[in-house]
């Protein structure tokens, strides 16, 4: 069964979020993830949304998208990008 990620983001610098982003989508594709949604002005059904931005990645299964999103090329790349983004909150769903 596959799973979705659900990531929020704030990003902080545009230009240095577009270079964080060509990476990790390299890497999102060496792991067998794939996007299925960007969204920078959701419809809010409840609540608040602080985010400037909100991603949906797919995975093959929720084993895959723990490897895929615990792999070390990933975890330094967060680190790359933490000077464009902060992370609101990410979440596994089958």
């Amino acid at each position: 069964m596959s799973a979705l990620v659900l990531a929020q983001v704030t990003i902080k610098d545009r230009e240095a979020y577009a270079a964080y982003e060509a990476g990790f989508l390299a890497i999102l594709n060496d792991h067998q993830g794939q996007i299925v949604s960007v969204d920078e002005s959701p419809d809010v059904l409840e609540g608040d949304w602080p985010c400037t931005r909100t991603v949906v990645l797919k995975f093959e299964s929720k084993a895959m998208a723990r490897r895929g999103t615990h792999q070390p090329s990933i975890r330094r790349w967060r680190k790359f990008g933490s000077t464009a983004h902060q992370p609101m909150s990410s979440s596994l769903m089958a």
